[in-house]
């Protein structure tokens, strides 16, 4: 199966400036750009699970990260200093919630804090689950992913989602077993499974 991409999939600049080499983002409003890093987060996601779902149907149960996605997604981006850790985020994860994304741009105070350990999001406590930073234009840099090469490697921090994914990926494919394969081999082959 081949699939054609016909148009962007991501928001485009909504502004006529040129952007700054510095900040990949400064053609974006902010309105742009909270759409833009919203439906990331909700395209990746189904994508993931897609993927999964047709590479994997029969093991799905198996796999704790695709059962355990995160449900909400906090995000801070700070513009006003883009080679800083400008892209703040946390994930958490509460069973049967739909996915919600919340991005706040240049915030007056920060989003995120902690408190004897646990993490707190505007002032309310959250279900802890991943949190972190990069700068802005890294998230969004495809070059920057885990082994990309050699000398990128090093570099696989800059890529929390990425990193996150396959780390949680690979943590999941430790617990498979050569019985679980082969089941998932005779379900396929039987076509009780796609």
């Amino acid at each position: 199966m081949t699939t054609t991409v016909t148009e962007h999939t991501l928001p485009l600049p909504d502004l006529n400036e040129v952007a700054d080499f510095r900040n990949k983002f400064s053609n974006y409003s902010r309105e742009r750009l909270i759409e833009y890093v919203e439906s990331f987060y909700f395209k990746a996601i189904e994508s993931y699970k897609k993927i999964v779902g047709l590479n994997f149907s029969g093991l799905v149960h198996k796999l704790d990260f695709i059962n355990k996605l995160p449900s909400e997604i906090f995000v801070e981006i700070n513009r006003k200093n883009p080679e800083e850790w400008s892209f703040r985020y946390a994930f958490t994860y509460h069973k049967g919630k739909k996915l919600s994304v919340s991005v706040k741009i240049d915030p007056e105070q920060p989003l995120f804090s902690y408190r004897d350990g646990s993490l707190l999001v505007d002032g309310v406590q959250q279900e802890y689950y991943q949190s972190g930073g990069t700068s802005l234009s890294y998230m969004f840099s495809p070059y920057q992913g885990p082994a990309y090469n050699l000398e990128q490697a090093s570099f696989t921090s800059a890529m929390p989602i990425r990193t996150f994914a396959y780390e949680n990926i690979k943590e999941d494919f430790k617990k498979i077993t050569v019985e679980d394969l082969l089941v998932e081999l005779e379900l396929k082959r039987n076509n009780l499974i796609n």
